[in-house]
């Protein structure tokens, strides 16, 4: 493997894996915080796209070199078409980092209350007859995480209940005092240990960088 090829290597290396290593250090730090974070869903999906997108188009090299144009151009109106499908409306709903399962379930039910709406609890789901929605929740304690999607009972769901309801819920975030989770060490341990690689590749080829570097700049 000559230099360029070293150096082709490491730009991989560091493509893949260092997004990941960043999204990990982003959860533990928004679980090592003092109270939960909530994101809308819609930034949070294209966050998480951008983390993960260099994993998903590992492949585009090899179809280039090989001159599979066919399947290059059907695989980026694949993932452009899965992305767009998959993409929350900007009014579909928030994800709560940072909050055990029935922490989260009381932050929604009271933020809803102090609406003056009634509501009830039915499986993974908050009806809300009263204004014409119901919020769709999923939990992954792995990440210390949920989802609450906002779901139209009838006619669609306005702005401005969007944005009661949001405004709601942070407000029951900001008084809400934690102290740091395991969790969030644990996270941002792994992110720091996934970030130790790509350092560690560019260790062992810093020679081959340093020779395209000058090839570059004295070319």
């Amino acid at each position: 493997m000559d230099a360029s090829d070293q150096v082709v290597f490491l730009l991989k290396a560091v493509l893949y894996i260092a997004p990941v290593a960043v999204y990990f250090l982003a959860l533990g730090l928004a679980n090592s915080q003092a109270r939960p974070v909530l994101v809308n869903a819609r930034a949070d999906f294209q966050l998480l796209t951008l983390v993960f997108v260099p994993l998903l188009v590992w492949p585009i090299p090899y179809l280039v070199a090989y001159g599979q144009w066919w399947g290059l151009a059907a695989g980026v109106m694949l993932a452009a078409g899965g992305f767009w499908r998959l993409l929350p409306g900007s009014t579909s709903g928030w994800v709560l980092y940072n909050v055990s399962g029935e922490d989260g379930w009381r932050m929604l039910e009271q933020a809803v209350a102090e609406m003056g709406w009634s509501a009830r609890r039915s499986g993974h789901r908050l009806e809300v007859p009263q204004a014409g929605i119901r919020i769709e929740v999923a939990s992954f304690a792995l990440l210390r995480n949920m989802s609450f999607q906002v779901v139209s009972s009838g006619s669609p769901v306005t702005e401005e209940q969007f944005d009661r309801l949001r405004r709601g819920l942070q407000r029951q975030v900001n008084r809400q005092s934690l102290l740091p989770s395991t969790a969030g060490g644990c996270l941002m341990l792994l992110g720091a240990s996934l970030m130790i690689v790509p350092l560690w590749l560019m260790s062992r080829h810093i020679q081959a960088i340093v020779e395209i570097v000058q090839q570059l700049l004295f070319a």
